[in-house]
């Protein structure tokens, strides 16, 4: 979150706070001025929300800061909400005496204002939130809307007129002959949500999770009109909000335990790809060959055999750690590994293959196995498939903050752009490709002339050289 919205946040969460505090200052006031009762219990209920909703803020603005969530319709709702209690505190602290019948006046008509907005800004929440659908779309929304602007216009127009409310000679607040229509628009937009919810195609829960946000302004309407005396719209509004929050904390719990699911399955199935790799290095036809030679070299020249069944015993044992490999190896390690199977294959091949090393640069890391099966196309496509064979070179070099690693044979080549049948296995190809890119965010590049030979490159990042220019 940007630091900018940090402070938006956190000063509006100070500011609610200052505004409870400043208002424990109407409870005295009013003790002063010898209050009804029941405005005593109005003020009292008022700030008790007052203060959880400034707590809930607190705790919203807390997650928003630490990335948990990013939702300023919540805010939004809890502001609105807290201007409502505020406007509903004062209109009865200011409802004992004449001398402010315009402050009394405002502040009413702001309570109505408020009312409407909130109950577009649930669903809108809603929407957004629970069921993942950021616009609406449809006549329900222009409906929804539409009451929405009507019922500020009639607030506007009541008020003005004394249809709606009134404030009497003695400063009090008087309901008009038409205050029961002010729930008319309201009840609208409730209703317009309940449809949606019903129509949507929704698991049970989450129907029932959605009515409950949609029946607690339904039941605040209804306590309202025949307990005109009590103040119920906002208090009801702030437990509304609480299990909203309450819902979303479940809601992104259960998001969470998905997501790590997921990368649980993400993680089986790179351990399956390792796997796969480490047998796509270990073909049949190269474990019997090797066998065979040292059989052979058993009864020729013993030393040699020690020795390459010494050299087969590393190329398997690396093989097998290689699997627990998950993250990039020292470039050297994987090269030795790599000269490990070369030395094999050229007590084979020895009158047809050659190899070259040009090796520039060794401090860099990469994937373990990606090196040693590109080596082992190069051998046995390239330089096998000639009469005379041929050399495979493996080099590096740093240049332009990239650390270059080709392996290049001077075989028969091919067409990069056409795909043939010739039952050849790719899959070490194309894991590589894959880890590489997954990884350490790098490329793999195949250039292949028919005629002329192969060269795949390796591109990364020289993270070397960018500590040191740094």
């Amino acid at each position: 979150m940007k630091t900018k919205e940090r402070v938006i946040f956190l000063t509006i969460d100070f500011a609610m706070f200052a505004g409870f505090f400043a208002s424990l200052q109407i409870l005295q006031h009013l003790q002063n001025a010898d209050a009804e009762a029941t405005i005593f219990i109005n003020v009292t209920t008022g700030l008790m929300a007052m203060l959880g909703l400034s707590v809930l803020m607190l705790i919203h603005s807390l997650e928003v800061v630490t990335g948990k969530t990013n939702s300023w319709n919540f805010m939004g709702m809890i502001v609105l909400t807290y201007l409502g209690v505020i406007c509903d505190n004062l209109s009865w602290a200011t409802n004992i005496s004449a001398q402010f019948s315009a402050v009394n006046y405002i502040l009413n008509m702001g309570g109505y204002l408020i009312t409407p907005i909130l109950l577009f800004l649930f669903w809108d929440y809603q929407n957004r939130v629970f069921l993942d659908e950021p616009r609406h779309i449809g006549r329900i929304k222009y409906i929804a809307g539409a009451a929405t602007i009507a019922d500020i216009l009639y607030v506007i127009a009541g008020a003005v007129t004394g249809f709606l409310f009134y404030i009497d000679a003695d400063g009090r607040y008087a309901y008009g002959s038409g205050s029961l229509f002010v729930y008319i628009c309201p009840a609208i937009i409730v209703m317009c949500s309940i449809y949606e919810n019903l129509r949507r195609e929704l698991s049970l829960r989450k129907k029932l999770t959605l009515l409950a946000f949609d029946f607690v302004p339904i039941i605040s309407m209804t306590f309202s009109i025949p307990l005109p005396q009590y103040s119920l719209v906002y208090l009801i509004f702030f437990v509304n909000l609480l299990l909203i929050y309450g819902t979303v904390q479940v809601k992104t719990e259960r998001e969470l335990a998905e997501k790590t699911a997921r990368i649980a399955e993400q993680d089986r199935a790179l351990a399956e790809q390792q796997t796969q790799i480490m047998i796509s290095q270990m073909q049949p036809h190269f474990l019997y060959n090797t066998l065979t030679a040292i059989y052979r070299l058993c009864a020729k020249d013993t030393a040699l055999a020690q020795k390459t069944i010494q050299d087969f015993s590393t190329y398997l044992r690396t093989n097998m750690d290689s699997i627990k490999n998950t993250a990039p190896i020292p470039f050297e390690k994987e090269l030795a590994h790599t000269k490990t199977y070369l030395e094999i294959e050229l007590l084979r091949f020895s009158s047809i293959l050659n190899v070259e090393y040009d090796i520039e640069v060794t401090d860099f890391k990469i994937p373990a196995l990606t090196l040693q099966p590109i080596v082992e196309n190069a051998v046995r496509y390239g330089i096998r498939s000639r009469v005379y064979g041929g050399t495979v070179t493996i080099s590096t070099k740093r240049s332009n903050g990239n650390i270059y690693l080709s392996v290049h044979d001077d075989g028969m080549g091919f067409d990069v752009n056409e795909k043939k049948n010739d039952g050849r296995s790719h899959l070490g190809i194309e894991n590589t490709r894959n880890r590489l890119r997954q990884m350490m965010n790098a490329e793999l590049i195949i250039d292949s002339q028919i005629g002329v030979g192969t060269t795949v490159t390796m591109i990364l990042e020289d993270k070397h050289e960018a500590v040191i220019g740094g």
